[in-house]
């Protein structure tokens, strides 16, 4: 069985006839044209892997683009101003609401004559003093004459930088100032001080249709 003869390269062939043999035309022509043949295939095989080096790189800066897409599209800035702005607003007429009460019923109790200091079925108004503005004290809580939602809001912001990793997240727009923390009411608190405030209406209104 005979074995198939392998075309001898181009540069085998000069070789050849650098050495004083010989080489037919047909042969060189036919290594020649091989041989760029194989030169092509190698720049094109250059240019295709030159290619995808540059897609994988767009690839890999679109991947980057879309992460960031991505994060932005979960930033909702108008609904969480909105929240923000509402729960702010709640905040701030609340306190002033307890605020308006509080001046109210200090004005009462003055009315009534009832002296400064002194506490009566649990309630009682205090001079401002020690830093402490004029204010109101109902079953041991202090109330100021004049509103302070700062106080809560700050501590709230504060909670959340906290909780959100660092407490100067929202700097430089926003410094906080948070003095201590403001007394907070468990539920359960806040439910038997409810309950407690239903039970003297409850009396209040009683004794008024027996007068």
């Amino acid at each position: 069985m005979g074995t198939t003869k392998e075309t001898p390269s181009l540069a085998e062939l000069r070789q050849r006839i650098l050495d004083g043999g010989t080489v037919s035309p047909e042969e060189y022509a036919q290594a020649q044209t091989l041989a760029e043949i194989e030169e092509l295939q190698v720049l094109a095989d250059q240019k295709a892997a030159a290619q995808k080096a540059k897609d994988d790189h767009r690839d890999h800066v679109r991947a980057v683009k879309a992460t960031v897409i991505d994060a932005e599209a979960a930033v909702d800035d108008q609904a969480d101003l909105a929240t923000i702005r509402a729960a702010t607003v709640r905040i701030i007429g609340r306190h002033l609401n307890l605020a308006k009460a509080v001046r109210t019923a200090r004005a009462d109790l003055m009315r009534l004559k009832v002296p400064a200091g002194e506490d009566i079925e649990g309630i009682g108004w205090h001079e401002a003093g020690m830093g402490i503005p004029d204010s109101l004290m109902v079953d041991g809580r202090r109330h100021s004459i004049t509103a302070n939602p700062g106080v809560v809001i700050a501590a709230a912001l504060s909670d959340a930088c906290s909780t959100a990793g660092s407490s100067r997240h929202l700097e430089p727009q926003v410094r906080l100032n948070v003095p201590p923390k403001p007394y907070v009411e468990t539920d359960e608190q806040r439910q038997e001080r409810l309950l407690r405030a239903e039970a003297m209406k409850a009396k209040l209104r009683s004794e008024a249709t027996a007068e």
